[in-house]
């Protein structure tokens, strides 16, 4: 099942087509799910957040993504068509997980992170 992440303002971000690998709508490879699709991992190994009733949420527990299927959660815009997908760039080795607090605050509120920095900008 394929599932387009959607940002606060409807744009569609990325995308996962394999129920693992997440990519942007350029290509790049930029997360991936735990096996239980409950945890988003940068390649790295870094702990990016969780995902659950259709959200991606920041390590602070706010909403940053929402697939179509999102349920609860602050409340969604309208979703954009998504851009035409570009060819997609090599997934690299994923390197050891870094620990993952299964705790998540139970926030109310969009994150103030955009999806990038969210992807690839945090330490």
């Amino acid at each position: 099942m394929e599932l387009s992440f959607y940002d606060q303002n409807g744009d569609a971000i990325a995308y996962c087509e394999d129920g693992e690998n997440i990519f942007l709508y350029d290509g790049q490879v930029v997360a991936c799910f735990d096996k239980d699709r409950q945890c988003v991992y940068a390649y790295s190994g870094r702990y990016l957040g969780r995902f659950s009733s259709g959200w991606v949420r920041d390590l602070d527990g706010d909403y940053l993504l929402f697939t179509s299927q999102a349920t609860g959660g602050p409340r969604k815009p309208n979703i954009m068509k998504p851009p035409r997908k570009a060819p997609k760039k090599s997934v690299p080795t994923r390197l050891a997980k870094h620990y993952a607090s299964c705790l998540i605050i139970k926030a109310t509120a969009w994150s103030k992170l955009t999806a990038m920095d969210f992807f690839l900008k945090q330490p």
